[in-house]
This record gives structure tokens, C-alpha cells and sequence, in this order.
């Protein structure tokens, strides 16, 4: 019987850590997937193709990420002692010759939102696509 309880426990603790992740854990594959579909679905890059450049995890700020570690704020209905904070993504990518920059809402992987959009013009281009480096290097020989 105890052997038993011990198994359920480990079980439970290990479906209820996976359902909630760590704050500054990297994506899962869940999460990229739905960051590339609310992309690709949203209407603010209505310019093809569309060429990722970085997705990643926009960190929360340090005091909500420690208060999540020491429990100190009480958001939570399931655990009062440990805040939920949001799980937001950072993605670069480039269409139309403009480098679009969203943020990305995950917390429910099934119904993604992007937060918000700025375009940005001028220097500090992402890397070039493959496309644009062939360009790139055909310049000179002309």
C-alpha cells in the first residue's frame, strides 16, 4: 500500500511541476508551435515570406521571478505560497524588408495571442536570411 501511495504521489507532483512550468524554463516544443502559429495567423505581418530570426522567452522581471521562488506573493488558487507568471515569447522575424519584433502570450498553448508589435526600420537588422547573404555576396563581383 505504501509503495503504492509513494508511485501516485511521485506521479501527481511530477504532472502537476509539468503543467506549470519554472518561469525561466526554456520553451517546450508546445510552446514554439503555438508561438509560430499565432505568428503566422496574426495580421500584423501581412508581408511573405516570413523569416524567423530568434523566438525565446521574455523573462519576467526579477522580482516577480523571486517572489515565484520564495513564495512570497499569493495569485495562485491551487498553491497560495507560489505566484503563476505569465509565459510570454520574444520573437524577431523579418518580412517585406522590415524587422517585426511581437510578444507573444503562451500561457494557454492551445489559444496563443500576440501582445504586441513594433516594427523597426533602420540599422540593427537581425541576421540576414540565406537569400539576402547570396545577395550579399553577389554584390561585389557587379
Amino acid at each position: 500500500m505504501l509503495p503504492l501511495l509513494l508511485a501516485a504521489l511521485t506521479v501527481a507532483a511530477a504532472v502537476s511541476g509539468a503543467s506549470r512550468p519554472h518561469p525561466l524554463d526554456p520553451l517546450s516544443a508546445t510552446e514554439l508551435t503555438a508561438v509560430r502559429a499565432a505568428v503566422i495567423s496574426s495580421p500584423l505581418i501581412p508581408a511573405r515570406p516570413l523569416t524567423f530570426h530568434y523566438i525565446g522567452l521574455d523573462e519576467p522581471d526579477k522580482p516577480d521571478v523571486l517572489s515565484y521562488a520564495y513564495g512570497t506573493a499569493s495569485s495562485s488558487s491551487s498553491n497560495p505560497s507560489r505566484p503563476i507568471l505569465p509565459r510570454r515569447e520574444l520573437v524577431i522575424a523579418r518580412a517585406g524588408g522590415e524587422t517585426h519584433e511581437l510578444r507573444v502570450d503562451v500561457n494557454d498553448a492551445s489559444t496563443p495571442s500576440v501582445l504586441s508589435h513594433a516594427v523597426h526600420r533602420g540599422a540593427g537588422y537581425p541576421t540576414l536570411t540565406l537569400e539576402e547573404q547570396f545577395a550579399a555576396v553577389a554584390l561585389p563581383p557587379k
